[in-house]
């Protein structure tokens, strides 16, 4: 072989490898570059979201902060209150503040004290803080009382001379706080925690990526391996300077990412931590794909080049899409909302704002007949129209389910009303087959510091106070509508234990015969005592229990009481015997098929005949079915019972329920007693009334008689019965019978 030949091969192997080693070289320098770049870019973005973070977790702990200092201004300006009155404004501010428990402590003891709440002196940090004139909060402790991870709240109580001379503490449970931290970020993967200087947990993200096991940052780091020659050491450092920085870090074969940022609350900081190949996953096959085809040519360098940043810029995307995106609409989340909104506030001190929270009434049977892809459509529908709909420096979010939010910015209370039914016009123009109910809950912002979440709390509240009413699409949020409905709520939580502790006592009031003034009967009346004496009257609480379906319990109570009654006097042979006891029978009983059956169970249980019970219902009780009413009032007649329409002649169908209902008494409204003085037309309405009961052989019962001359009319007329203060109030029971021996 020829000596040149052979040299130029070695040349060209020599050449070849040469080249081969410089672009492996290259290329790898290359790779190293992205690589570092992409995590130049996570922690970038990591900070970010750290940042993002500890403003929502901060915004909780101040708005907390500022509610026991307002508690506490109210109560230090009130001056002497009485211990009961001080415990009533401690339970109301826990309840509607989720705190665990309140107190207030003055010289080393506990002067008022609700909920669950037990303190050591033996820790005097929050007390000191309070008397040196700092509200301040604990770190994580777990609960004397039952062992719940809890944190303490303590600010001062000043005087009216500006002298500290209590201390209000408040506990929270520390997973309320932490919930804050679950929200989905990179995937799902990502996780946050809140702790101390030296490495203590006080709040845990509860998403199932985080880690769980370890009580100290610290304690879980001495198993992994620290890039960049960073140790343990170092991070104590900075947490002692109070400074921020990021690490990467393999543990148990995962390598992750951490980012540390002091939160601006105690020596507390925040730590954000979401793993690598969350950032890589964009680029990870684009990388490998140029390492091979960079070897390859000169040529598709320059292009793989710009495919690289391309996908890097994608890759950025993706991540924040991840963090900020709603799955089903693919417009912003409650997390993006809630920073776009407080963005939006921060900076627009002059434009009027208002939180829009609406939903779709009964959504879940939309889904149920249409299925889910169609509910999914009709959400998306809304996400589509309100992104078209809102202006510069306005947002929206689904928040989960069918629950929308939005924020408007408005000129008037017209201009908004008009912005709010031009978005109802519009989503009901989704399908023409069926109307889309939707509730309106509108608050608006005077306060626009207030957390975001403050903000939507209120907006809701006004939505739910609609929920269930005819033609009322929308409602604003008032400090009354808040007073009504934490009172209703109060009434509600309430309910179940007063019925057991029968706090709901039954009330007789006397009826009389007109012809000889002698009682026949009487009608049952239910007043709600509570044990302090306080008493609640039943327009107070009915209702309530009408709309959430607790009357059945209460009207099954009352029920039972006069059957419990009736077979005491039964026992007791009293010479007068009861003719009957009128009972309230609800719209939401008669809508129960087995009203029948456990009234009759009822009385055989009490040895009861029924005649002695008289079941009354109201003219509006009269429902869609009136087929179905009817069958189950001839049920009951057939038992025994006697029928009674009540306040006859307050609806426009009167005359037509005696036509269709199987009634054998009818009560006339008393508000025709108190207009027949003064009206001849009302008067003469009243005569034939009772004129026409009597040919269709049905007893006129007067409720509401007051005056002597009422009952001389409504003795002319021929009415059988009177009720009313003429004759007596509604009184307890013993008092009745007293009435009744005589």
């Amino acid at each position: 072989m020829n000596a040149n030949i052979v040299k130029l091969r070695k040349q060209s192997v020599v050449i070849i490898i040469s080249i081969t080693l410089i672009y492996s070289g290259y290329i790898y320098w290359y790779g190293d570059t992205v690589r570092k770049d992409v995590e130049k870019d996570a922690y970038t973005y990591l900070s970010e979201v750290t940042k993002q973070n500890a403003e929502i977790i901060k915004t909780q702990i101040e708005g907390d902060f500022h509610t026991i200092k307002s508690i506490a201004n109210f109560i230090g300006n009130k001056g002497d209150l009485q211990l009961e009155d001080l415990e009533y404004i401690l339970q109301k501010e826990m309840e509607e503040n989720s705190f665990k428990g309140m107190s207030i402590i003055s010289n080393n003891n506990i002067y008022a004290n609700v909920g669950k709440v037990k303190f050591s002196f033996q820790n005097e940090t929050l007390l000191r803080k309070a008397y040196e004139g700092k509200t301040s909060i604990s770190d994580t402790i777990v609960d004397e009382i039952d062992g719940e991870l809890i944190n303490v709240y303590s600010t001062p109580i000043y005087n009216k001379d500006d002298e500290i001379e209590a201390v209000l503490y408040a506990t929270k449970l520390t997973k309320l706080n932490e919930s804050k931290l679950n929200s989905l970020s990179f995937q799902g993967e990502g996780y946050s925690y809140i702790i101390n200087k030296k490495g203590d947990f006080i709040y845990k993200s509860n998403v199932p990526s985080s880690v769980k096991e370890f009580n100290n940052i610290f304690s879980s780091l001495k198993d992994s391996k620290i890039d960049n020659k960073i140790t343990i050491n170092n991070i104590k450092q900075d947490f002692r300077n109070e400074q921020s920085g990021q690490i990467k870090y393999e543990i148990n074969g995962v390598k992750k990412f951490m980012n540390y940022e002091t939160l601006g609350i105690n020596d507390w900081y925040i730590i954000e931590i979401v793993p690598t190949y969350i950032a890589y996953f964009k680029i990870k096959n684009t990388i490998s794909n140029t390492l091979f085809l960079s070897v390859l040519t000169i040529i598709l360098f320059g292009i793989l080049v710009l495919h690289i940043l391309i996908i890097k810029e994608k890759g950025k995307k993706e991540l924040k899409r991840l963090a900020f995106q709603d799955e089903i609409t693919g417009f912003s989340n409650w997390k993006k909302f809630q920073i776009e909104s407080r963005q939006i506030l921060n900076e627009n001190h002059n434009i009027n704002y208002a939180i829009i929270a609406f939903d779709i009434d009964k959504f879940k049977m939309i889904n149920d007949i249409f299925g889910y892809d169609r509910g999914n459509e009709i959400l998306k529908y809304i996400a589509n129209f309100l992104n078209d709909f809102i202006h510069k420096n306005e947002s929206f979010c689904r928040v989960s389910a069918d629950n929308f939010v939005i924020l408007l910015s408005y000129c008037d209370d017209e201009n908004l009303i008009d912005r709010v039914k031009e978005i109802k016009r519009y989503i009901n123009k989704f399908n023409n087959s069926y109307v889309i109910k939707i509730s309106f809950g509108i608050h608006k912002v005077y306060n626009k510091k207030y957390n975001i979440s403050v903000l939507e709390d209120r907006a809701n509240m006004a939505k739910r106070s609609i929920k269930d009413k005819l033609n009322v699409d929308y409602a604003f949020y008032t400090e009354e509508l808040r007073a009504v409905m934490l009172r209703e709520k109060q009434i509600e939580n309430n309910m179940e234990s007063a019925l057991k502790n029968k706090e709901f006592k039954v009330y007789l009031q006397p009826k009389y015969r007109i012809k000889d003034e002698k009682i026949i009967g009487a009608e049952a009346l239910i007043r709600w005592i509570k044990p302090n004496g306080e008493a609640l009257s039943p327009k107070d609480f009915i209702p309530i229990f009408e709309k959430n379906g607790f009357i059945q319990k209460l009207d099954k109570y009352v029920f039972e009481e006069i059957c419990i009654l009736i077979s005491k006097w039964n026992k007791l042979k009293l010479t007068e015997p009861i003719v009957s006891i009128s009972v309230n029978i609800s719209r939401v009983d008669l809508g129960n098929t087995k009203i029948v059956d456990t009234l009759k169970e009822i009385i055989e249980k009490y040895n009861v005949d029924a005649k002695n019970i008289e079941l009354e219902l109201t003219e509006s009780i009269v429902f869609e079915d009136k087929k179905i009413l009817v069958n189950t009032l001839n049920k009951l007649k057939d038992i025994g019972f006697k029928i009674s329409i009540d306040d006859f002649g307050s609806g426009y169908s009167s005359l037509n329920l005696l036509n269709d209902l199987p009634a054998d008494i009818i009560k006339l409204d008393k508000a025709f007693l108190e207009k027949a003085s003064e009206d001849k037309k009302v008067n003469m309405t009243i005569k034939n009334i009772i004129h026409m009961a009597k040919d269709l052989d049905l007893f006129t019962v007067a409720e509401g008689v007051e005056t002597e001359e009422q009952l001389k009319s409504l003795r002319e007329a021929g009415c059988d019965i009177a009720q009313g203060y003429y004759y007596a109030k509604p009184m307890a029971i013993s008092e009745f019978e007293k009435i009744i021996h005589k």
